[in-house]
Parts: structure tokens; sequence; C-alpha cells
């Protein structure tokens, strides 16, 4: 079973994919998606819908997760909303079987985590378990991707 993770931002979608198999979770790709600055809105969502559509055929994806925007963010992107938007509208029509919009709380509860900031260090570096230790030289919105890409695995 495989899985992708997302976490957006207005000009970049960082993407993870992970398998899951008898021996335990792998990922295969880490990767980001440059936004063409040069469209309009309007293009650049259908720029996003069609690519992330093609990366979920290409590896077979079944299992979908993004990390949206807190609810509590001191500034709201209507841009970064919007390509979660329309992310998570594609999941719903596409081939993923499962798939979750989330925040950190939500992130955490699918991993197992207790809800007391251990994933926000995970996230910053600051304290990495050993079975992610391969995160570690990772910037923190990739790491946002990957976790959520395990996140999903547990739907």
């Amino acid at each position: 079973m495989k899985s992708i993770g997302i976490r957006a931002t207005p000009k970049e979608i960082y993407f993870a994919v992970v398998e899951q198999n008898d021996e335990g979770n792998n990922v295969i790709a880490i990767d980001k998606l440059i936004l063409p600055l040069s469209l309009e809105i309007p293009d650049r969502l259908n720029f996003v819908r069609k690519t992330i559509i093609d990366i979920i055929n290409q590896y077979e994806v079944t299992k979908a997760g993004i990390k949206v925007t807190e609810g509590n963010a001191q500034r709201l992107s209507i841009e970064r909303i919007s390509i979660e938007a329309i992310i998570q509208e594609l999941f719903s029509s596409c081939s993923v079987q499962k798939y979750f919009g989330g925040n950190i709380s939500k992130i955490s509860r699918l991993l197992g985590l207790a809800n007391n900031g251990d994933l926000k260090k995970i996230i910053k570096g600051e304290s990495i378990p050993d079975d992610l230790e391969f995160l570690q030289n990772n910037s923190e919105t990739e790491r946002e991707s990957v976790l959520s890409a395990l996140a999903a695995l547990n739907l």
C-alpha cells in the first residue's frame, strides 16, 4: 500500500510517497512541485490538480493526507488555502481510497503521538525518533509531508 503526504505553500507543494509492506515503511520519494507564478491563480490551481493526479497515478497511491493551515495561524494565506482545498477535492475524486486533511493535532493522533508538542519537535528537527532518523537532514516542510504520508497509512 502506498500513501502520499502533502504540505503546500503559496509557491511550492512538497510531497512524499511512502510504501507500507511486510518489512515496514519505505519512503519512495520526497520532492517538491514549484508552481509557475506566471500563471493566473485559476490556471495555477488547474496545474496543481493535474500534476498531483499524475503523481498519484504514477506511484499508484491509495491513501493520502495533507497538512492544512492551522486554525490559529497568525497570517492566513488565501493562495495556500486555495491550493489545500483543490488538493482535498482531488483526493475525493481520484483513485485514492482514504484521505484526510488535517492539522498538527490530527496528524499526531493518526501517528499515535500525544498532542503535547512531540510532533512539532519532530517537524522542527529538535527531537527526531530513531525510526525517523532519516529525516534529520530534511527541511520542516519535507518532514511535514513525510509525516502526513505516514499518518495516511493509519487511516
